[in-house]
């Protein structure tokens, strides 16, 4: 059984219950350094993991000879704590979902946009290359009517992609940190959410401000049409009104 060790917020790599016994008698581990292992919910204490490693003489003398103990710099800061590399990979798994969801959602707008495309060269076939009709929109051909749907999934399909991207660089940093527990890969998992929000906020004030210059338009449009109207004055009965 091999184990990865933290010790003072350094990793230690992959080590084998012999080594760990081993450093631990030589006074470079204790039973209260950090090891985790493949399947492991959270890092667990060494003492715990292994049954006796807290009984184990320390020897006082240090070995000259011994060779040297390859440690890889994990943090920059301390080491990220237990609790909270628990905490981060209880979310992990449903981030994961989402940014599965959403490239499932950019890939099927994307196959909508090629759709439609199609769409419109079979309609403006069909239809000889006649105005408006087909599209449903007077005065536009089908096939320009299509383009324009398929160019707007297109550019939604684009604006998946980059909030997706942070959310599989969230689950990525967060699976090295449950094996490091360092605070750089905690620090990337935080940036990534924090990029994914700002972007999702960003999004949505676009949004409202769409919505709100919507709405004035159509509330300006029905005002001035309302006025046109009044001032060519009633309608007499049996004759068709013509706005000016």
């Amino acid at each position: 059984m091999k184990y990865h060790v933290s010790c003072r917020g350094e990793s230690l790599g992959e080590l084998s219950v012999e080594e760990i016994t081993a450093m631990v008698g030589a006074g470079q581990l204790t039973a209260a350094d950090a090891g985790w292992a493949e399947g492991m919910a959270e890092w667990q204490p060494l003492g715990v993991l292994i049954p006796g490693l807290g009984s184990v003489r320390v020897s006082g003398v240090v070995n000259p000879y011994a060779a040297p103990v390859t440690r890889q710099v994990a943090v920059a800061g301390g080491e990220v704590n237990v609790r909270t590399v628990g905490l981060l990979r209880g979310t992990r798994g449903w981030v994961m979902l989402m940014a599965v969801i959403g490239a499932i959602g950019a890939g099927l707008m994307v196959l909508g946009a090629l759709a439609m495309l199609l769409m419109g060269e079979v309609m403006a076939s069909s239809m000889g290359g006649a105005m408006g009709g087909g599209s449903g929109v007077p005065g536009v051909p089908p096939r320009t009517f299509m383009m324009g749907m398929a160019g707007l999934y297109l550019v939604m399909a684009g604006l998946y992609v980059y909030p997706i991207m942070k959310l599989f660089q969230f689950c990525g940093a967060v699976e090295s940190l449950s094996r490091t527990r360092s605070q750089s890969d905690l620090e990337r998992a935080l940036n990534a959410q924090r990029v994914f929000w700002k972007f999702i906020g960003i999004m949505m004030l676009a949004g409202i401000v769409i919505y709100v210059i919507a709405i004035a338009a159509l509330v300006g449009t029905g005002v001035m049409a309302g006025a046109a109207k009044a001032r060519s004055g009633p309608v007499a009965p049996g004759s068709t009104y013509t706005p000016p």
